[in-house]
C-alpha cells in the first residue's frame, strides 16, 4: 500500500475549483503532501487552466478513496449536486476520525451546500468551514454553524483577478479587442452578457414563480432565459452595441441556442478575465464572473428577476455593481452603463490582495501540526 498523504482535496463545481487552484503547490512549499481529485464540471474547468488533477470515475466511492490514500485531512469544495462525492467523503471522514474542511466560494445556496437529499441543511457539515467573506460567514451562522468552526480566509479567485488586472493593465487593450472581437465595427461598444444555468439546488429559485418582477417575452420559465430576453429587448433599443454571450462553465451552447442569433458573438473558451477586460461593460445575473468583472473595475450591471436576489451577488453588496429587477429600471440602467463605459478614463481598483491561498495553507498547517486554531 502507498504511503498515506497529508491532505486529500476534492472538487466538483467550477466555483469550488476556483478556491483550490494553487493550493497543492502552497501546501508543498510548507512540507505537506496533497493530491487534488475532481469530477463533473470541474474536470474540464481545471484542465482548461492547466491545473493538474486526477479525474475520478463515477464508480469511485468515498470508502475506497479514503482507504487507499489514508489522508490526515480532507478538504472538499461544495457543489450543487446533492449526490456529490464530496458529501460522502465528509461523512466517511467523520466516521474514520479524519479532520474535514469545506471550502466555500460564496453565500449563495448556503442551505443546500451540506443538505444532500435530506431536509437538514447541516447534515453533511464538516468540522471546519473556510469562508471568502463576512456575508458567507453570516449565512452559515444563521443556519446554526458554531462561530468557532468558521474561518474567514478571503477568496483565492479575487487574488488572481487582482494579479491578472496588473498584467492586463500593461497590455494594448486595442489589440485585445481585435483578438477577442474580430467582427467589431468602429464606434460600437462591447457588452458581455454573463450567462448562468437555470438549475441548481432548490428548483423554485431557478424557475419562474409568482414573485418574479421580470417576465421576459412570456414563454420562458427559466430564470436565466427570462433575464436574457429582458436584456436583449433593452439592448435592441440601441444600435451601438456589440453583444457577446459568455456561457457558464456548466452550460452547453444548445441550452441557449434560441438566443444566439441575437448576439454578435458566443464566448466559451476565451480567457474570461481577458475577455471582460477588453469589453466595455458586463451584465448578467449573479454569476461569480460578474463579481470578478466588477473587481477588475469594468462597469457591471446585475439583472435579477425578483428583488430578493439582489443579495446573491457580493459585488452588489459591496456597492460595485448596480442591480435592477424591473423592465424600466433595466432600460435606464443599461443606458447609464453604456455612458459610464464610454466616459470612464480609468478603471477603479476595487480590492487589495488577501493572500487567501496562503491563509488556507497556514490553516491546514495549524490543523495538522496540532496547534490551537482560532476562528
Amino acid at each position: 500500500m502507498d504511503a498515506p498523504i497529508d491532505i486529500l482535496l476534492f472538487v466538483e463545481d467550477p466555483g469550488a475549483a476556483n478556491c483550490i487552484i494553487g493550493l497543492p503547490g502552497a501546501l508543498a512549499e510548507i512540507g505537506y503532501s496533497a493530491r487534488l481529485f475532481c469530477q463533473g464540471p470541474a474536470v474540464d474547468y481545471l484542465r482548461s487552466r492547466q491545473v493538474a488533477a486526477c479525474e475520478l470515475s463515477v464508480e469511485t466511492t468515498a470508502d475506497s478513496l479514503l482507504s487507499v490514500l489514508r489522508p490526515r485531512l480532507l478538504a472538499v469544495g461544495t457543489a450543487s449536486n446533492p449526490h456529490s462525492l464530496g458529501l460522502a467523503l465528509i461523512q466517511v471522514a467523520r466516521r474514520r476520525n479524519i479532520a474535514s474542511v469545506a471550502l466555500l466560494d460564496s453565500a449563495l445556496n448556503a442551505g443546500y451546500r451540506f443538505r444532500g437529499e435530506t431536509q437538514d441543511p447541516l447534515y453533511y457539515l464538516p468540522q471546519w468551514l473556510l469562508c471568502p467573506d463576512e456575508a458567507t460567514r453570516q449565512a452559515f451562522l444563521a443556519l446554526g454553524v458554531r462561530p468557532d468552526a468558521i474561518r474567514l480566509i478571503g477568496h483565492p479567485q479575487l487574488d488572481r483577478v487582482l494579479a491578472r488586472r496588473r498584467e492586463l493593465s500593461g497590455l494594448d487593450r486595442g489589440a485585445l479587442r481585435r483578438e477577442f472581437f474580430p467582427g467589431l465595427e468602429a464606434g460600437r461598444r462591447v457588452g458581455v452578457f454573463v450567462a448562468e444555468p437555470s438549475y441548481g439546488p432548490g428548483a423554485i429559485p431557478y424557475r419562474k414563480t409568482g414573485d418574479y418582477t421580470l417576465h421576459g417575452r412570456g414563454a420562458a420559465a427559466g430564470r436565466s432565459e427570462i433575464v436574457i430576453e429582458e436584456f436583449l429587448d433593452a439592448a435592441r433599443l440601441r444600435d451601438d452595441l456589440y453583444l457577446v454571450l459568455r456561457l457558464h462553465p456548466k452550460q452547453d451552447p444548445r441550452e441557449l441556442a434560441a438566443y444566439l442569433p441575437e448576439f454578435d458573438q458566443l464566448s466559451r473558451k476565451e480567457p474570461p478575465l481577458d475577455l471582460i477586460w477588453a469589453a466595455d461593460f458586463a451584465a448578467g445575473l449573479t454569476s461569480m464572473l460578474l463579481y470578478e468583472a466588477a473587481a477588475l473595475g469594468v462597469p457591471t450591471l446585475s439583472i435579477v428577476p425578483r428583488p430578493m436576489e439582489q443579495s446573491w451577488l457580493p459585488s452588489v453588496e459591496r456597492g460595485w455593481t448596480p442591480v435592477v429587477w424591473e423592465r424600466l429600471q433595466l432600460r435606464a440602467r443599461l443606458a447609464a452603463l453604456v455612458a459610464l463605459a464610454v466616459n470612464a478614463s480609468a478603471r477603479p481598483l476595487r480590492l487589495e490582495a488577501a493572500g487567501a491561498i496562503q491563509s488556507m495553507a497556514a490553516f491546514f498547517h495549524e490543523l495538522l501540526a496540532g496547534k490551537p486554531v482560532y476562528a
